[in-house]
């Protein structure tokens, strides 16, 4: 699949063998959202770069993130909590911590994104820094350092439209 830059303008359910497992990667897992993913963009120019996933050089933690996103598919927010870090970071400000976590994701309701979004993070894949800690998605990792972060976005998918503006009736300059 194709990345793409573009410029923007404008439970205890968890099995007792894993229960151990999964505290120990609790403190190496950070898991970014990148929230600009959903903004709307505008493009003026595009660079790419490829999917990484290094989970599966680590077989132990390749097999607690498939744990984790079959926890996630069943929408099992005990088994998510208690496999989250205490100081988790949620923005680059100066949210972070379990309860801000709930507050911000909302675990238990019907309507939360937490499920379709970290389902979405994880399945993009990422890397292990020196530390051993795990980052995912890969973007967060893997952004090209000669472009701004906060100016540009990555359009992950194939065929994606893009347009000239920020709306539908804008003309499309490229997929």
């Amino acid at each position: 699949m194709k990345q793409t830059l573009f410029s923007r303008s404008t439970k205890a359910g968890l099995h007792p063998p894993f229960r151990a497992f999964f505290t120990r990667w609790a403190a190496v897992l950070r898991v970014f959202v990148i929230a600009a993913l959903l903004a709307p963009c505008c493009a003026f120019s595009q660079s790419e770069f490829k999917p990484v996933d290094e989970a599966a050089s680590v077989p132990d933690f390749f097999s607690f993130r498939a744990q984790l996103q079959a926890a996630i598919a069943r929408r099992d927010t005990s088994s998510v909590l208690h496999v989250l870090h205490r100081d988790i970071k949620l923005s680059f400000g100066g949210d972070g911590g379990i309860d801000d976590f709930k507050k911000l994701w909302q675990p238990e309701s019907s309507a939360s994104r937490l499920w379709e979004t970290f389902a979405s993070v994880l399945a993009l894949g990422g890397t292990f820094a020196p530390d051993q800690s795990f980052t995912a998605p890969y973007v967060f990792t893997r952004w090209p350092r000669d472009i701004d972060a906060f100016e540009f976005m990555a359009v992950i998918g194939s065929g994606v439209r893009v347009r000239l503006a920020p709306k539908l009736s804008a003309d499309i300059i490229d997929s």
